[in-house]
């Protein structure tokens, strides 16, 4: 019985070694089937004895911004010179002779009417002596102010005021600010302002000379002029001023 076995063991095994190898066999024989299909021939075309092969064009590498730019940019045309014309020679002709009696009719310095001239020193004293004709109503009303004081000044500190009052009083009231209890209150009216302005600019000695019947609106209008002064035109020699300061309610 063991010979038996051992000898159908050893069929079972050359059995099975066979199968494999056949079955391998084939899959090689599919495989060259299939590269035998993908072969192709290449065909080459030959020219004849008589032409030759024409020499290949040498291209230099260009970089492919300037290509870009030659394809690209329009020729421009190159800039035609153009030639001036020289400079014409201009001759001058001689002058022509003027006879003598023409000469010294024209040599003769001819006579000027005499004038009377008004010496500027003259003038600015008769502009002085009346500085209140041909003046505006606001500045008039600021002069009414001073009432017969105004005539015992002297003629510069008269023309300043007539010049500059009306600018002192535009200025003081661009700084002037309606008081908060006073608008509550409805308190609204005019007082008079003095005080003396000096050359550089200073001032001194502000009060009122007529109430507006409120304190609080007299006591404004002096910190205004505290404030207000820096911005006034300066005189040559101290000199008062007299403003009003108006408080109106809309």
């Amino acid at each position: 019985m063991k010979i038996l076995l051992a000898l159908f063991l050893s069929l079972a095994i050359h059995l099975g070694v066979l199968g494999y190898l056949s079955y391998h066999k084939k899959d090689e024989l599919k495989i060259e089937q299939q590269k035998a299909k993908k072969t192709h021939i290449n065909y080459v075309k030959l020219l004849p004895n008589n032409q030759q092969e024409l020499p290949k064009k040498i291209v230099q590498n260009k970089p492919i911004k300037e290509i870009f730019k030659e394809r690209i940019a329009p020729k421009q045309n190159p800039p035609k010179i153009v030639e001036l014309p020289k400079e014409t020679k201009v001759f001058e002709l001689p002058p022509k002779m003027v006879p003598k009696e023409q000469l010294k009719a024209i040599e003769q310095p001819t006579s000027k009417p005499i004038v009377n001239e008004i010496p500027k020193t003259e003038t600015k004293k008769a502009e002085q002596q009346k500085p209140q004709e041909n003046i505006d109503k606001i500045t008039k009303s600021y002069l009414e102010l001073y009432k017969d004081d105004f005539d015992s000044f002297a003629p510069e500190t008269k023309v300043f005021l007539v010049k500059n009052l009306k600018d002192i009083g535009r200025i003081t009231q661009r700084f002037l600010i309606y008081p908060l209890l006073s608008i509550q209150a409805r308190q609204s009216g005019i007082n008079v302002v003095e005080f003396t302005l000096h050359p550089n600019g200073k001032i001194t000695e502000p009060k009122i000379i007529k109430s507006s019947k409120y304190y609080i609106l007299d006591d404004n209008s002096i910190e205004t002029i505290n404030q207000a002064y820096r911005d006034y035109p300066r005189p040559d020699k101290p000199t008062i001023i007299r403003i009003y300061v108006k408080y109106e309610l809309i």
